[in-house]
């Protein structure tokens, strides 16, 4: 028996629900589109890798792991450890470029792309590429592995000619572009409200002045 007092609290419910379900479908994009992003994500990760080895070059005095998980580190990386993550960052660059059992492979490339990353910021190296390295964990559940990939062939629905059935969600795109957005203010907002803007601190009109 429905109590009278839940129907208010249910109509919202659905409401928000009905909210989501379209802000997903307006997110759901091309499978193809998807799956080129796949093929250029890895070619990017391929042609043009972050050099991890030149940690091993810092004296280890120097090294100072941010606050989080690789403040468990006391030590600084071996080399052969490091060239062991650009090892495995192409072998998992390579099946990704083929749609290898990409899901699985899209998110071990964003932890070992994570990994390699702090520790190259434990020396106080700042930069923004959190969110490229996480990139292939949420485009992994979007459907980028469901065209030009070996996985696809392997489908029995796109054999079938159902090409769209399972392969593609909005859900991760959508929580995707709310992660962005939420980093994108976070850094924002700190250099408003410090003075970032202020053209009399920016370089620029100092070489002017100058000139």
């Amino acid at each position: 028996m429905r109590v009278q007092g839940d129907r208010p609290m249910s109509k919202i419910l659905a409401v928000f629900s009905a909210f989501i379900d379209r802000l997903c479908e307006s997110y759901t994009a091309s499978p193809v589109a998807l799956s080129i992003i796949r093929i250029v994500f890895a070619l990017h990760v391929l042609i043009f890798p972050v050099d991890y080895k030149w940690v091993a070059e810092v004296p280890g005095a120097f090294f100072r792991p941010p606050p989080g998980p690789f403040a468990i580190f006391t030590d600084a990386p071996s080399l052969e450890l490091l060239v062991l993550l650009e090892i495995i960052r192409a072998a998992l660059a390579v099946a990704l470029l083929v749609g290898f059992h990409t899901k699985s492979v899209s998110v071990a490339l964003s932890v070992v792309m994570v990994v390699g990353s702090g520790f190259t910021h434990s020396y106080g190296k700042v930069d923004h590429f959190i969110l490229y390295e996480l990139l292939p964990a949420a485009m992994a559940f979007a459907g980028w592995g469901s065209r030009y990939s070996l996985d696809s062939r392997g489908t029995p629905n796109f054999r079938r000619g159902n090409k769209t059935a399972g392969f593609v969600a909005g859900f991760p795109m959508l929580l995707w572009s709310l992660t962005v957005g939420f980093a994108l203010f976070t850094a924002a907002v700190p250099k408003v409200l410090t003075g970032w803007l202020d053209p009399s601190r920016q370089a620029t009109r100092g070489t002017w002045l100058e000139t």
